[in-house]
C-alpha cells in the first residue's frame, strides 16, 4: 500500500500481566496470563488497518480498557470451567505442501508437481475434497446428464504404506539425503 509505505511508524506497547488469586497460600496456584495492546501512534497502521491485527491490538481504542500496572486488583466478573478435547490437525492441503517443499528448498518449481504426483502415485497419500472424499478426475458430463457436485479442496491425506514410511524414518537412524543439486 503506497499511503503505508510513505508513513511513519507504527509504535506501540505490550503489557503481559500474569494474575494471581488473592488469598491464595499456595504460589504454585493458578495464574493467568493477559496481554493488552496499546498503540501510541497509528502511523503507516493508519493506512493498513490490518496491521492491528497481526500485533493483537484493537483497530478502535477501547477507553473501558484498564491500563495494566503491578498491584492493580481486578474484580470477578464471572468464572467457568469448560471440559473439552482437543481435535487433530487437518490435513495438508497440496498448496501448502508446495509452500514447505519451497521453504525447505525441496525439488524445484518445475519439479514440486512432479512429486507430489509421484507420492498420490506410489501410494503414499491419497487426494481427498473438504469432506474426506477421494478426488475424482474430472471428466466432463454426457449429454443430458447433471454435473457431478464440486469437490472443494486437495487434501493429502497419509494411507497406512505412507504412514509406516514415515514410522521408518523416524524410529531408525535413516537420513534423507540433503545433497544439494542445481540443474
Amino acid at each position: 500500500n503506497f499511503l503505508g509505505s510513505v508513513s511513519e511508524d507504527l509504535q506501540y506497547t505490550r503489557r503481559i500481566a500474569e494474575i494471581g488469586i488473592a488469598g491464595s497460600e499456595d504460589s504454585s496456584g493458578p495464574k493467568f496470563k493477559l496481554e493488552q495492546v496499546q498503540v501510541d501512534s497509528l502511523g503507516f497502521a493508519g493506512a493498513c488497518r490490518w496491521v492491528l491485527n497481526d500485533i493483537g491490538a484493537s483497530a478502535r481504542p477501547d477507553d473501558s480498557e484498564v491500563s495494566l500496572q503491578e498491584g492493580l486488583e481486578l474484580r470477578v466478573k464471572d468464572a467457568q470451567s469448560v471440559r473439552g478435547q482437543t481435535e487433530p490437525p487437518r490435513f495438508l492441503q497440496e498448496h501448502e505442501l508446495v509452500q514447505l517443499m519451497d521453504k525447505n528448498r525441496i525439488g524445484t518449481d518445475a519439479s514440486m508437481a512432479t512429486h507430489i504426483t509421484n507420492i498420490v502415485e506410489r501410494g503414499y497419500v491419497v487426494l481427498v475434497d473438504e469432506a474426506g472424499i477421494p478426488l475424482r478426475p474430472f471428466r466432463p458430463p454426457r449429454p443430458g446428464q447433471p454435473r457431478p457436485p464440486r469437490q472443494v479442496g486437495r487434501y493429502l491425506v497419509p494411507t497406512s504404506l505412507g504412514m509406516n514410511v514415515i514410522e521408518l524414518f523416524e524410529n531408525h537412524t535413516i537420513q534423507p539425503s540433503t545433497t544439494e543439486v542445481m540443474a
